[in-house]
């Protein structure tokens, strides 16, 4: 986030996206009421730094919700990313869900994705727990 804001920052296209220019962004985040936009770090795993940051943001769960996660819960914890899903479900009275996360641990390309990301100390904590489209749908109906 803080990379993110620093290139809002120094980028003109960007900033002239955001109607209060340069004073809405900040080296940790950037929020913009006017523009409906707001971009800051939380962890996850904890519902109540997830909540503060989305009421500061002007969430309002009562409105229609596209809750997107690319490439986001497979490097949670299952009990984190399932714990996530449940709360925007159990609060959002309209909501979607779309999810674009890595599947297929077993086979060759999988298995050499998971060694490199281990290289790196990325693990993919959650892909085991959800390894196919199978196992994606079935976390989102529970």
């Amino acid at each position: 986030v803080d990379r993110k804001c620093a290139i809002v920052a120094t980028q003109p296209a960007l900033l002239g996206e955001l109607p209060e220019g340069r004073a809405c962004v900040h080296e940790s985040s950037i929020s913009s009421a006017q523009a409906g936009y707001s971009l800051c770090a939380v962890d996850l795993c904890h519902s109540s730094q997830m909540a503060e940051a989305l009421s500061a943001a002007g969430w309002d769960p009562a409105l229609p919700t596209l809750l997107l996660a690319e490439c986001v819960l497979v490097y949670l914890p299952s009990d984190c990313s399932n714990s996530l899903l449940r709360w925007f479900a159990e609060r959002s009275a309209h909501i979607v869900f779309a999810s674009y996360e890595q599947i297929g641990p077993h086979d060759a390309f999988g298995r050499m994705m998971l060694d490199n990301l281990r290289r790196r100390n990325c693990p993919l904590l959650g892909l085991l727990d959800c390894p196919d489209l199978e196992a994606q749908v079935t976390r989102c109906e529970q």
